[in-house]
């Protein structure tokens, strides 16, 4: 058998996928060629397959599944469920209760190893955060059939299930005790029973989670081996982390476990938490115009590794020039390139020099930046003629570079 990593076992695992997407459209009956025209819109049920007869097709797909080494049962697993999910995304649009949700579930529970002990979503050339994974699944129901299995499957240790817009408020079900790692979006009475559930749990990513409160802080402090957390974009006050950070040097001192922590700052209060998390590595967002920080305030911290900002380029410049070197992953949303002038008559070239020195400022303050991620408006983008046909200086280090620019004439 092909060996894991290699070109040949990649080629048999793509092969593999492309024959349970082509699965789901013939045991379905929805052929490809729903991709082009019913990309957004749930269709209606029209299948007249024996379910009996799926059936038998998703038990012997499965007996197959079970025969592989065990060794390989993760990248298996998460290669069909990547298949899976993107076929009834793109696809399918199964209706609630139709033959086609059926079937559809069918194949889900016959893709999943009972030995894998791994499950996440197929990885997004985006995703390279160097502490937490960004990737998500984009099928809601696939994602829920995981959900309903995940307690049946004894030897899984991580679950990854970040969905791109969606809570999962599954009250009912219940969680694996092994799992030592978490990502997922819901609220606080299902992360409540998980943290109740996963006493082992050592990294826990819940972004996004508008659902949990302050009223999870007094769960999370009943782990004892957490040591990356997760809680951007959720509902925790500064409040809330400070009681998180006091319960934690009252129970551990300063041996805490928590080395890695992401949160969101959305106001002064929140610096006063950064002066509590010193000895972690911090992944911070911020939008400085949207609650009115003085980013300043942020210089002196040396541990901020992970930065999401939205601001002008001159701003960001100010604090990258302070920090930038610390930094491995930066990404930003840039309003505009530096202040407001209402000198009409400045000199366009002269403007124009000042953005590429902005750009290159970026480069030359972040000396370690892996990962760089730009989100800019088209007209905003300047013209840089002199660096057509040579790159950029700086950004030695960079192994990751995105641009997003927010105009249908770009890709």
């Amino acid at each position: 058998m092909a060996q894991p990593g290699g070109r040949l076992f990649d080629f048999a695992l793509d092969a593999l996928g492309k024959y349970v997407y082509d699965l789901c459209s013939k045991l379905t009956e929805i052929p490809r060629t729903e991709l082009a025209t019913n990309k957004h819109k749930k269709r209606k049920s029209t299948c007249t397959a024996n379910i009996e007869k799926v059936k038998i097709v998703c038990n012997k797909l499965q007996e197959m599944l079970r025969g592989v080494p065990i060794s390989i049962a993760n990248e298996l697993t998460n290669k069909l469920l990547d298949s899976v999910d993107n076929w009834e995304y793109e696809v399918g649009k199964c209706r609630k209760g139709s033959t086609e949700e059926q079937i559809y579930m069918e194949i889900v529970t016959s893709v999943i190893h009972p030995a894998v002990s791994k499950i996440e979503p197929g990885q997004d050339l985006f995703n390279c955060s160097e502490i937490f994974s960004e990737t998500v699944f984009c099928s809601f129901l696939c994602l829920s059939l995981i959900i309903r299995n995940a307690y049946n499957l004894k030897n899984l240790r991580n679950l990854h299930i970040l969905h791109s817009n969606m809570n999962f408020n599954f009250t009912q079900i219940e969680f694996p005790e092994n799992l030592v790692e978490f990502s997922g979006r819901c609220k606080d009475e299902v992360l409540i029973k998980i943290l109740k559930s996963c006493k082992n749990l050592r990294y826990l990513n819940v972004f996004g989670s508008r659902g949990i409160t302050d009223m999870s802080i007094y769960y999370l402090l009943q782990l004892d081996h957490l040591e990356k957390l997760n809680i951007t974009e959720t509902r925790i006050t500064s409040r809330g982390i400070k009681k998180l950070m006091n319960g934690l040097f009252e129970k551990f001192g300063k041996l805490i476990p928590l080395k890695y922590f992401a949160f969101s700052c959305n106001g002064p209060h929140h610096f006063k938490c950064l002066e509590m998390l010193s000895d972690m590595k911090i992944s911070l967002q911020v939008n400085p115009n949207l609650v009115g920080l003085d980013v300043s305030r942020l210089y002196k911290f040396r541990n901020i590794v992970e930065l999401q900002i939205t601001s002008t380029l001159h701003k960001i410049n100010k604090l990258l020039k302070e920090i930038g070197n610390q930094l491995v992953y930066l990404d930003v949303e840039i309003e505009h390139f530096g202040p407001v002038n209402n000198d009409d008559d400045e000199d366009e070239e002269e403007e124009e020099n000042w953005d590429i020195e902005e750009i290159l400022k970026v480069g030359q303050y972040c000396s370690s930046l892996k990962c760089l991620h730009i989100l800019i408006s088209y007209y905003f983008f300047p013209r840089m003629p002199d660096f057509i046909r040579q790159p950029l200086p700086g950004y030695q280090t960079v192994r990751c570079l995105t641009l997003d620019i927010e105009d249908e004439r770009y890709i």
